[in-house]
């Protein structure tokens, strides 16, 4: 392929040459440094360098030490004093309300939090599969779970769970009808005569509410619920059944 030739026909780059002796044209300024600098230093490396060879390498040291590491700082557990506990002790009991109370703001004010406790309750909340006993026990248990609506109460169980630690849930109870229960008898006879009740509903109690008896021991004390103006109203004039 034949190269075609370049024929320069601007004369703007002739002002860029440099004369035969090495001179910039006089149209060009040269930089130039002006007056003594702002600032020059005393030192210089190669002094250093000359000062530490005429010292010798048995002054030199090869590690360095932080004095940090060896002073004690003020009150350097601070982080964790302010911290706070999740239960609080009384002269009648103990709670656990501040931490409670602490969990469900979370729930409510951060997003993230309340999305990774939702998703932890829903795939914690399985299908029950009954094993063992007869097609009649299977079928009367399967027509319970529907009555107390079991879905939703394990939904409630493991959503607070996981949010505040604590579950209680208020138990109402509900009576066989006589012949009802004389049948219930006949079929399954390991049943107590004398208990002729059957869980209806569960209440799923706020923890915040709840409060543990002085005792002993955290194993065998009993739990009180704080009752609200609210709920103390309704108690004194009920106006349901279920107050």
């Amino acid at each position: 392929m034949a190269i075609r030739k370049y024929t320069k026909k601007s004369d703007y780059w002739n002002q860029f040459n440099v004369t035969s002796n090495g001179a910039v044209p006089s149209n060009q300024v040269v930089p130039e440094l002006l007056g003594e600098p702002f600032y020059t230093s005393d030192a210089s490396y190669n002094d250093i360098s000359t000062a530490r060879a005429q010292l010798g390498s048995s002054q030199q040291t090869t590690t360095r030490t932080n004095r940090v590491a060896y002073r004690n700082p003020v009150d350097r557990f601070s982080s964790i004093r302010v911290g706070m506990l999740p239960y609080t002790y009384a002269s009648d009991g103990v709670d656990v309300r501040d931490g409670i109370e602490l969990c469900q703001k979370a729930y409510a004010n951060i997003a993230i939090f309340r999305n990774a406790i939702d998703i932890m309750a829903e795939f914690t909340n399985t299908d029950v599969y009954l094993d063992g006993g007869t097609a009649k026990s299977r079928k009367f248990f399967e027509e319970w779970f529907k009555k107390i609506n079991l879905t939703s109460i394990k939904d409630q169980y493991f959503r607070e769970l996981y949010r505040s630690g604590n579950v209680f849930f208020y138990r109402i109870d509900g009576k066989f009808k006589a012949e009802d229960y004389a049948k219930l008898m006949n079929q399954v006879g390991s049943i107590n005569p004398t208990n002729n009740r059957i869980p209806l509903r569960y209440i799923l109690l706020n923890p915040f509410d709840i409060s543990a008896k002085s005792a002993a021991s955290f194993g065998f004390g009993g739990y009180e619920k704080i009752l609200s103006e609210y709920e103390i109203t309704r108690l004194r004039s009920p106006q349901t059944d279920e107050d």
